[in-house]
């Protein structure tokens, strides 16, 4: 019927069409495309030209199982073999015919409508300058291309809403909401009203961006592993190869109610084999609330998990990290709850057609003890075999004796560099080491005597006291700063200062290595060994001086050690696995198992966890001075941050939204691929190695190291190599006996005989929680779900009479005063909430950790 008539022949519909409501709608659509769509208009309540022009897909409501729907959806199509409903071809013509038929109708109306006289067009001209200047802009055709695509868009929006006299009817374009939610997410809500009720037509309400964020689907359920929505997300950039990261934040101990899951969120969540328990905590019960409020431990801490995918190499720009999971804990798990976890990330990634190539964690003990048990490097891990999986690496190697990596690996590990830095900078600054290098101390008072120093200005060093302050712990720009060339030639003009010289070369070479996107990958390898080599011929050094030789350090609580005079096991044994993994992943190159894109060391730190805090935190409006929040507000926020994510990946293939990029970021991202640019094929690692330790016996040679290395003939590589390797053989002690999948209760991991107090020894997950100050409220007794009180008005609460019955499962059903009540379940939550536990705004409160007396 459709076909015989011209697609754009409006002479069929009546003059009145667009006016045609209710039976005449239906007679009209009847007669136009007959009986089977008249029927789905009916039972959609379509009944007017209005409501249809506005309908995106008329049948889109036959995806869904209904017994209201089930005899016309027999009629209007059939189910196919993946189980999707097809609309028959013929019925799909026929709306559309009718849709544009109807637009059409609509658009010359508009057209009609508006025709102006000259008169009247000179007239608005002179009445309304800004017409001409929009005339004369659209023009310029070659004016009007991608780049504007987005401006023209609006000023359609707003020219049409404000045509309308009824602001109910203002439409806007997906790509008008979008922008909308954008600026509601960047700039909050203060911010976002004020440019709606100055640009009136352009933005949508408050109402309508609510319920858009709350209509994505990118919510992060508390304890859920969103594989799916991860294996999309990366499919979205092309991607397979990804890392994982894990970190924990301090949070405000605080329960609240969760409606969209129906659960309480703000304990401890559970862990069975180390995987946390989804919305565990979910109750109908006052008394059970009121029991867990009493009795369960709530979370001081928010762990997250998050996945950085590789890009590919036609993408200049890294994609955003998605964040996989995230729950309150407390730091009651153990090294093999961390490992069980890893393992389960690991098979339900592959499952979905991802590899997670490894993990990288902020140099905490449990994880540290965690990788070094899978790693094997200088642990044991009894009961698990890793050959048992398909997707184990295993890479050929020469008779390096300097490699003490195992050559089969399920996964590579990498301890976040800014971490390690900053633990190394940390140590320089403790009261409770004496760090000495042959007859060279290293201490902070050669870069004290820079800043005391009346003939050098900070143009000089670049420097101020705050650099040299130890209570601040995660100062990592202090890092960059005492590492700067300027110091480093400051302090290399005095030969005092040669040990503190090697020092500050040692942190800086972490930095190039793992940190600076720029580093090609053979000055990687080159300072990452150079780097090991410097602590190897350090400690051994250590292990052959008479100890009495050194200067006594003991306290009441340590005996004078070696461990004294030396940097701290957990950065020691950091460095070395970074510098092996780094390798490693070249070999991995090399020998065609990966694509050369893994090698973006940069993108593989705990970074994108820390960013995810900042970036929460961030989204606190302007005028609060709240930073922090409870697990509940992290899960809150972090669905804002997926939306943004969302929206900037598709920056590239929309070309709408347009999102600011800081200049170094811009800087950064036209060079990240230089790092590939050479070919690692032809890169010859164990050549590299030798120049590394060489770069190491040169910075080393004025300190007075060598004679005694070279009097037990250790000052060859392969020796020193080979004599440390012994060492630490015969002085490891870490390994685990009990069962990687049964539920196991602590980890048997005593160390070797480097110092197992570290100076960050406050780094661990525990010391991430902070004390909490409040006020008790008045608890209201409470028995066999009855509330007794001498209140008779609940202002501000959420109690009620009644409920609707779609509601009542966000409520408790109680007696207040033998009266039936409804409680809803956050109300209940406050009742009961007996400290007001809060965090510092301040971040050095938050993090710092005065060093043990």
């Amino acid at each position: 019927m459709a076909a015989a008539v011209s697609i754009n022949d409006t002479s069929r519909l009546p003059e009145n069409v667009l006016e045609l409501e209710g039976e005449d709608f239906y007679r009209f659509t009847k007669s136009i495309s007959g009986v089977l769509l008249t029927e789905v208009l009916k039972v959609q309540n379509i009944d007017s030209v209005f409501i249809f022009l506005q309908t995106k897909d008329i049948f889109e409501i036959f995806k869904y199982n209904s017994i209201t729907l089930r005899d016309l959806k027999l009629k209007i199509g059939f189910d196919v073999e993946d189980g999707e409903f097809q609309v028959k071809h013929g019925l799909k013509l026929q709306y559309e015919y009718l849709s544009k038929l109807l637009k059409l109708k609509s658009d010359q109306k508009y057209i009609k409508s508006s025709s102006l006289t000259y008169e009247k067009i000179d007239i608005l001209l002179q009445r309304y300058p800004f017409l001409l200047s929009l005339l004369n802009f659209h023009e310029n055709e070659n004016i009007i291309n991608d780049q504007h695509e987005f401006l023209t868009l609006l000023i359609n929006t707003i020219t049409k809403n404000l045509s309308s006299a009824n602001a109910s009817r203002y439409r806007y374009d997906n790509k008008i909401k979008s922008f909308a939610v954008c600026l509601y997410i960047l700039g909050g809500k203060t911010t976002y009203e004020y440019v709606r009720l100055n640009l009136p037509g352009a933005l949508p309400n408050l109402t309508t961006i609510n319920s858009l964020i709350q209509n994505n689907d990118d919510n992060l359920t508390e304890g859920e592993f969103r594989f799916n929505k991860m294996a999309k997300y990366l499919n979205s950039f092309g991607v397979r190869h990804a890392y994982c990261a894990e970190d924990c934040t301090g949070v405000v101990r605080r329960i609240k109610y969760d409606t969209h899951t129906n659960s309480f969120i703000g304990f401890s969540t559970p862990l069975y084999g180390g995987i946390p328990s989804p919305t565990h905590f979910k109750t109908d019960s006052i008394t059970e609330l009121k029991l867990w409020m009493d009795q369960t431990e709530k979370a001081p801490l928010l762990n997250i998990h998050c996945v950085q995918p590789i890009p590919p190499p036609n993408q200049t720009i890294a994609p955003p990290s998605f964040v996989l999971a995230g729950y309150g804990v407390s730091s009651k798990y153990t090294s093999l709850d961390i490992l069980r976890r890893w393992l389960f990330i690991h098979k339900n990634s592959i499952e979905k057609n991802v590899r997670i190539l490894g993990f990288s964690t902020d140099a905490d003990n449990k994880y540290f003890r965690a990788m070094r048990l899978m790693a094997g490097f200088y642990a044991s891990l009894s009961n698990f075999d890793i050959h048992v999986d398909s997707c184990m690496f295993s890479i050929q190697t020469g008779s390096w004796s300097w490699f003490f990596l195992r050559r089969d690996q399920l996964f590579v590990f990498m301890q976040d560099a800014t971490h390690l830095v900053t633990k190394l900078r940390n140590r320089l600054l403790s009261a409770t080491a004496a760090l000495k290098v042959g007859d060279k101390y290293i201490t902070m008072n050669h870069l004290q005597e820079l800043l005391d120093n009346v003939e050098l200005t900070r143009l000089d060093h670049g420097l101020t006291q705050s650099d040299l302050k130890p209570t601040d712990r995660q100062n990592f720009r202090s890092c960059l700063r005492i590492t700067s060339c300027d110091v480093l030639n400051l302090i290399a003009r005095d030969d005092n200062s040669n040990g503190t010289y090697m020092y500050l070369k040692l942190i800086k070479f972490i930095i190039s290595s793992y940190i600076e996107p720029t580093t090609s990958i053979e000055e990687r390898l080159k300072g990452a060994w150079t780097a090991v080599f410097l602590l190897r011929l350090w400690w051994v050094w250590l292990l052959l001086v008479r100890l009495s030789s050194l200067p006594s350090f003991s306290t009441k609580s340590k005996k004078h050690n070696r461990e004294q005079h030396f940097v701290t096991r957990t950065a020691f044994f950091s460095t070395e696995l970074n510098a092996h993994y780094l390798t490693y992943l070249i070999l991995l190159v090399q020998q065609k198992q990966l694509p050369a894109d893994v090698l973006n060391i940069h993108l593989f730190s705990s970074q994108t966890c820390e960013s995810t805090f900042r970036n929460t935190r961030s989204l606190t409006g302007v005028f609060s001075t709240v930073i922090n929040y409870t697990v509940e507000e992290f899960l809150r926020r972090s669905r804002k941050l997926s939306i943004l994510n969302g929206f900037k990946s598709q920056e590239k293939s929309t070309s709408l939204l347009k999102f600011p990029v800081h200049h170094k970021h811009i800087s950064l991202n036209t060079t990240r691929n230089n790092q590939n640019l050479i070919d690692i094929s032809t890169l010859n690692v164990e050549n590299v190695v030798m120049q590394a330790y060489q770069s190491a016996v040169s910075i080393i040679e004025n300190l007075n190291i060598s004679s005694l290395l070279k009097k037990h003939k250790l000052f060859d590589m392969n020796a020193l190599s080979e004599y440390l390797h012994n060492h630490l053989r015969s002085k490891s002690k870490l390994h685990d006996n009990l069962p990687l999948f049964e539920n196991a209760t602590d980890d048997s991991d005593s160390e070797f005989d480097l110092d197992s107090d570290d100076d960050d020894d406050n780094n661990s997950v525990y010391s991430k929680s902070s004390g909490s100050e409040g006020e008790d409220d008045d608890d209201d007794s409470m028995d066999n779900e009855q509330l007794k009180t001498f209140k008779t008005s609940f202002g501000g609460l959420n109690i009620k009479d009644s409920v609707p019955v779609e509601q009542e499962k966000s409520y408790f059903k109680i007696k207040i005063n033998d009266t039936n009540k409804f409680l809803h379940k956050s109300t209940a939550c406050y009742l009961f909430t007996k400290d007001n536990n809060r965090l510092s705004a301040d971040r050095l409160s938050r993090v710092i950790q005065t060093s043990k007396k």
